[in-house]
């Protein structure tokens, strides 16, 4: 008897099997205001620009494992670090213009 994959593995399997289809799902989403802001957050959340050393074994494998997911999001999206400058820094410049308009 064959096993079942779990729903999580199927989806796994059918992105896998649509590289083209994931980038440019990405590129959609990443290229909306919203999505610029949430691409931000990923940047600073991943420790993406810095190391995610720390002396407690525990919080180190959990930044590395946000990291990781970084990783694979940019293994799609293939951003520069200045690409990534540029994302954050549009961010904070959307962040200003709506302090103003208070």
């Amino acid at each position: 008897m064959s096993e079942i994959p779990s729903p999580d593995a199927r989806a796994r399997e059918a992105l896998e099997d649509n590289p083209v289809e994931i980038a440019n799902s990405f590129q959609r989403l990443f290229a909306q205001p919203e999505g610029e802001v949430f691409l931000a957050w990923l940047v600073d959340m991943c420790s993406t620009n810095h190391t995610t050393f720390d002396e407690n074994p525990l919080r180190m494998a959990a930044a590395e494992g946000r990291r990781q997911v970084w990783c694979a999001i940019n293994e799609i999206l293939q951003m520069t670090a200045r690409d990534i400058a540029d994302v954050q820094n549009a961010v904070a410049r959307m962040r200003r213009m709506g302090d103003d308009d208070e």
